[in-house]
């Protein structure tokens, strides 16, 4: 019997509609200048947006998890006995171009 695995990304905005915290989410990281943030734990989008208000000259900008990251997220459901995936994401970003490649590696 398959079980199977939910993996979210940051951009589906689950955060602000009150998601099931089980569901797996890859974080992007938020630069302000030289400061950098995970999206969603170190900076909530009304920060972000205070943020943007208080200082026009920073131009804020974004990175994909990393391919560790990713791994790391993908041993951990292999380790509990998940044989697949569903990956839900929000087409912004290459955020789980990564994992599923990764997934197909791994099998």
């Amino acid at each position: 019997m398959s079980k199977i695995a939910i993996i979210s990304d940051v951009n589906a905005g689950l955060d602000y509609i009150g998601y099931d915290p089980e569901i797996p989410v890859l974080r992007s990281i938020i630069n302000f200048g030289d400061e950098h943030y995970v999206d969603g734990i170190a900076i909530k989008a009304d920060e972000f947006y205070a943020r943007l208000k208080a200082n026009d000259s920073v131009i804020p900008s974004t990175s994909a998890p990393t391919v560790g990251e990713a791994m790391e997220l993908l041993e951990k459901l292999i380790e509990e006995k998940y044989t697949d995936e569903n990956i839900e994401e929000f087409k912004i970003s290459d955020d789980f171009q990564k994992p599923a490649f990764l997934r197909r590696q791994m099998d």
